[in-house]
């Protein structure tokens, strides 16, 4: 691997970290801010590109990362692909706080309806409010389902969980295509995978917001393969494969292009930056980087939660008091994160926990 990637990969934790609290602020003012200043406020409108370009960044890190833990797969294992040690590190990778995210989405939804807070028998906002981030928390077994098959629901109560399901997608079919490019020819695990390849291809063909979003994911994972390369011809190809998705981004946009065509050439030179250069507060940023992951998926139902309770509580034009409540609540979660994500993002040892049972040996990847 490229030496230079190895020395600033931490530069790839920082922005990370920082896009996990750019989205986190941006719905901390949504929901607590929005409804004083409305959408149209400038505040309001920076909130959302800055939201936007977080997830986007999410989007194309991850599409690095993973390109990177499937080269470091195949040279590990000489060249051969080991599917079992790639899919089961993000099971375990992904699992633990999302099971998490989602007991604390049925918990608060029990709680708010048990003390009928504004959101259940009430909407969640006054008369006064000019704009309300959600109406009602709401919520029902189906969705609790296909959410913990990371197919889709809960966003009503935990609105970032969107972005996660594409992306596990993405996962999934990376994985795939490896294992189809490595099987032996002919054989059942090539033919059984393209079979699902071929659904999940057709699945993204089918939603043009998936298309956006999974192009974005590809451009990472084409940057990965430009940068680690030696090969003229590769990066030639990986260059022409960039130009195509961003084409395709651009093509299926719902923002002006405009603002699209500028958030691709800031996370490219950002990611350009990153992979040069070493940043500055390394170990404060390391920190959040450690449970950002946590912080994404479970800050949104929490946020909610408490603005209802404040709507209960609180003279809703106290704007000193709101102001209190959405600061307070910010390191409230930063630190909760922090907590959760000690226990449950601990992949080495849920690793461990996993091959002891399944007697198998630990793969370092």
């Amino acid at each position: 691997m490229n030496q230079a990637t190895i020395k600033n990969y931490s530069n790839f934790d920082y922005l990370r970290a920082i896009s996990a609290v750019v989205v986190f602020i941006s719905h901390l003012f949504q929901i607590f801010w929005m409804p004083v200043v409305g959408s149209d406020h400038p505040l309001s409108h920076l909130m959302h590109h800055a939201s936007v370009v977080a997830v986007l960044t999410f989007f194309v890190l991850s599409g690095y990362v993973i390109a990177m833990s499937l080269n470091r797969n195949l040279g590990i294992n000489n060249g051969k692909f080991h599917e079992t040690e790639y899919f089961v590190s993000r099971i375990i990778r992904i699992y633990p706080p999302f099971i998490f995210s989602i007991l604390l989405v049925v918990f608060i939804y029990i709680i708010v309806n048990v003390l009928k807070l504004p959101g259940t028998t009430s909407p969640l906002s006054t008369a006064m409010d000019v704009y309300q981030a959600r109406e009602y928390f709401t919520l029902n077994f189906r969705e609790i389902l296909t959410a913990f098959a990371l197919l889709n629901g809960l966003e009503q109560m935990n609105g970032p969980l969107w972005s996660l399901y594409i992306e596990v997608r993405m996962y999934i079919f990376a994985g795939l295509l490896v294992l189809i490019i490595n099987s032996g020819r002919g054989s059942f695990k090539q033919i059984s995978s393209t079979l699902l390849f071929l659904v999940l291809a057709r699945s993204f063909i089918q939603n043009p917001v998936t298309i956006h979003y999974a192009s974005w994911w590809l451009v990472g994972s084409a940057f990965f393969i430009g940068y680690e390369s030696s090969t003229p011809r590769v990066k030639l190809i990986s260059a022409i494969s960039i130009a195509i998705l961003f084409g395709t981004i651009i093509f299926s946009t719902q923002e002006k292009v405009s603002d699209t065509i500028l958030a691709f050439f800031f996370i490219f030179t950002v990611f350009a930056i990153a992979m040069n250069t070493r940043w500055l507060l390394g170990s404060f940023m390391k920190k959040i980087a450690n449970y950002s992951y946590s912080l994404y998926i479970i800050h949104f139902p929490i946020t909610l939660f408490v603005y209802s309770l404040y709507l209960l509580l609180i003279d809703n034009h106290d704007i000193y008091m709101r102001l209190i409540f959405s600061t307070t609540l910010f390191f409230l979660i930063m630190q909760f994160s922090r907590s959760v994500a000690s226990h449950l993002e601990d992949t080495k040892t849920f690793k461990k926990v996993f091959y002891s049972i399944f007697k198998r040996k630990i793969q370092p990847l």
